[in-house]
């Protein structure tokens, strides 16, 4: 039947607030956040003014969702995520600017590369992930992966390297810089600027143009 829950106000003024249809329907709103819940937890939602989240199966699928961050998924088929670290931390930091980050300027250019934004994709668990970064340097990192790293390829600007296990690994640094190896590293190809090498079972065999 239908049931309603009393209504209560503690020492900080919040609210709080119960109905239920057992076993279709429930209703919870406390503080900020509104929570509904449907078929004994096949389905539910939760919202704040600036969180949400939402499950659907009994959590075979969901999705959350808050300033700078999103993410979804569909067990077992996919698992994506979007985040922007900048907004994330921008939001964190109004909402507790007591610990927000203070560091010398000396410190600032001593930095390490910081990632500003990232999304995040897998299909199938281990089948195929793919990682998109925006660095603090105005590049862009990606890297895709099958079968976790039966196929495994990565670029950062100029650079890029691709890892087929085992046959084939291919590294690039710029126009200047190749590798190239076969067979694990059996075979393998370098070029340095003007510079040639060929080495063979891991041992230099040729080398020119130097």
């Amino acid at each position: 039947g239908w049931g309603h829950g009393p209504r209560t106000t503690n020492g900080d003024g919040y609210t709080s607030r119960h109905w239920h249809v057992f076993p279709l329907y429930s209703y919870d709103r406390h503080q900020d956040w509104v929570r509904q819940s449907y078929a004994l937890g096949f389905a539910s939602t939760a919202k704040s003014e600036d969180h949400a989240r939402w499950n659907a199966g009994w959590f075979l699928a969901g999705g959350r969702q808050s300033p700078g961050r999103r993410s979804h998924y569909f067990f077992p088929l996919y698992d994506a995520e979007n985040v922007d670290y900048v907004a994330e931390r921008e939001f964190r930091k109004q909402q507790h600017p007591e610990r927000a980050e203070t560091k010398p300027a000396a410190d600032a250019a001593a930095d390490k590369i910081k990632i500003l934004a990232e999304r995040k994709f897998s299909l199938l668990f281990l089948l195929y992930d793919r990682v998109a970064r925006r660095l603090s340097t105005d590049e862009t990192y990606t890297r895709h992966r099958v079968l976790w790293r039966l196929y495994h390829d990565e670029t950062q600007g100029p650079k890029r390297s691709i890892d087929v296990f085992p046959f084939i690994t291919y590294d690039r640094d710029g126009a200047d810089s190749l590798t190239w190896s076969w067979l694990y590293k059996f075979v393998r190809y370098e070029r340095r600027g003007a510079g040639r090498a060929l080495n063979l079972l891991f041992l230099p065999a040729i080398r020119w143009g130097e």
